[in-house]
């Protein structure tokens, strides 16, 4: 959360992993307000999904969400949809 509130414009986020046992739904608000992308990947993607689609705000933010099956796709998807800025 403090990572994201330290951006000043919308940002790629790949995130996931393996679980720990945290929830989610505190990371969704700042997710939708901050992150244009959101590439996800590993056992929590699922739970990260669930949390931001859920999230009030979503529907309207124009946030997008991929599915990757490991962190080498989840950059190269990141590389080939960032603009310069």
């Amino acid at each position: 959360i403090a990572g994201l509130d330290s951006c000043h414009q919308k940002v790629i986020l790949l995130a996931g992993g393996y679980d720990k046992k945290i929830p989610f739904e505190p990371l969704a608000p700042k997710i939708v307000e901050k992150v244009k992308l959101l590439i996800l990947s590993g056992p929590t993607a699922a739970k990260i999904r669930a949390a931001v689609e859920s999230c009030p705000g979503y529907a309207e933010s124009g946030l997008v969400i991929k599915d990757v099956k490991d962190l080498d796709e989840g950059v190269a998807y990141a590389v080939a949809h960032a603009k310069e800025g």
